[in-house]
């Protein structure tokens, strides 16, 4: 290998290398290097020996940093002057950490260009980010991903990365509140805008966050926000910044949410939450998902928002469904889905959706009739696409008056 020393570009993707052959070392007019494996004997290459490859560019992984234990070895990579390199990967296998002090040392000398995009960093083991990790001079950043780094107590002022567009946090497991270290140093200045390139955020497998602590006042959180998602945050209790979002949002496994957030209890409302609705400017979302709500609950009574595009419920089984008498609001209404949700539903009237064109239902365990609305001619036309499944009660189904993509399993 060692002998193509003029090889331009390298990909070693899927390969199950467990370290990089040391002839590689001699391919320096390397441009691209999809991966690299740190080694922990001498039968393969340090992360020091990243130095060497000058002419990198584009995306570069790297990975088992667990084996770097030397600091010096992370600064002799010098990726901070890696400057066409616009995607970075940092991972370490996932619990096999042996010193966060150690950690945290590596990854503040392998701080990456400014001029980077993207940066993926799994499974770091130190308590804490390095100062360079959110920094304001990463203004090219666009996408940001950390996940299962379960020692780091806190999150990085991720707040003061103005190009961000992405950013997904996961497996945070000894996070437990969420406030202005978030936002940035400034967060509490009139004057700072944090996130304000941010449309896309989502948060999951945080088990002990229990608090987000928005800023409020006269600063928006999040500006120009189209998508957030909280999957898998049992104890997240408190307020969300729901009415800043402009077109999804998606809730899953965050049962103390549920009350002040999107719904109200009908039975064993806790003590601490209040059972009316808190839900402000609902018409900026457009597609909403919901899942595994664990208790009785309804929607508002005052409806979802007329605006919603879609709407997809999984796993509510005690769900109560909208009011069929409300369906005709929904005017922009385009796709329905109902999985294992909402068992108290007996009956559904197809032409109730104005416009819909996509129903799934499935495992709707006491649907018993789907009958055609009165005078449903004109709604029904929107109709494209029909799907029942594993809905044993069912009884009877007219599909004489509408023509559409039908899929009816026994």
């Amino acid at each position: 290998m060692g002998n193509l020393i003029n090889l331009r570009h390298l990909d070693i993707c899927g390969t199950n290398l467990k370290y990089m052959p040391s002839q590689i070392a001699k391919l320096q007019n390397l441009q691209t290097l999809s991966a690299f494996i740190v080694s922990k004997s001498q039968d393969g290459l340090k992360v020091g020996e990243l130095k060497n490859f000058t002419n990198l560019q584009g995306k570069l992984s790297i990975s088992k940093l667990q084996n770097v234990t030397d600091p010096f070895e992370a600064f002799r990579a010098n990726l901070k002057s890696k400057e066409k390199v616009d995607e970075l990967s940092l991972e370490w296998d996932y619990g096999a950490t042996l010193d966060t002090q150690i950690e945290r040392l590596v990854l503040e000398q392998l701080q990456p260009p400014s001029s980077l995009k993207k940066l993926t960093i799994k499974s770091y083991g130190g308590t804490s980010f390095p100062n360079w990790f959110g920094d304001s001079s990463f203004a090219h950043m666009v996408y940001l991903c950390i996940s299962d780094c379960d020692h780091c107590w806190s999150l990085p002022p991720l707040g003061q990365l103005l190009g961000l567009r992405e950013l997904y946090i996961s497996g945070m497991k000894s996070v437990k509140i969420v406030g202005a270290e978030f936002y940035g140093s400034s967060s509490s200045s009139s004057l700072f805008q944090p996130f304000p390139s941010l449309q896309v955020l989502r948060f999951r497998d945080m088990p002990e966050w229990e608090d987000w602590n928005l800023i409020g006042d006269t600063t928006t959180d999040f500006p120009n926000l189209l998508h957030l998602s909280l999957k898998d945050c049992p104890k997240l209790k408190g307020t969300l910044p729901i009415n800043q979002i402009s077109s999804t949002f998606e809730l899953s496994g965050c049962p103390l949410l549920f009350p002040n957030s999107m719904l109200y209890f009908t039975e064993n409302i806790p003590t601490n939450f209040h059972s009316s609705l808190v839900l402000n400017c609902t018409n900026l979302i457009l597609d909403l998902t919901l899942s595994r709500i664990p208790s009785s609950a309804s929607f508002p009574r005052d409806g979802l928002p007329t605006t919603l595009r879609s709407l997809t419920l999984r796993d509510c089984e005690n769900l109560e469904f909208l009011p069929h008498e409300s369906l005709c609001n929904y005017k922009s209404l385009e796709e329905l889905e109902i999985h294992n949700s909402c068992h108290s539903l007996t009956s559904f009237t197809l032409g109730s959706l104005p416009v819909l064109k996509s129903l799934r239902i499935m495992r709707c365990e006491h649907l018993k009739l789907i009958s055609i609305a009165e005078n449903p001619t004109q709604s029904l036309l929107f109709l494209q696409y029909l799907s029942i499944r594993s809905c044993s009660e069912l009884e009877s189904f007219s599909t004489n008056e509408f023509s559409a993509h039908l899929i009816l399993p026994i």
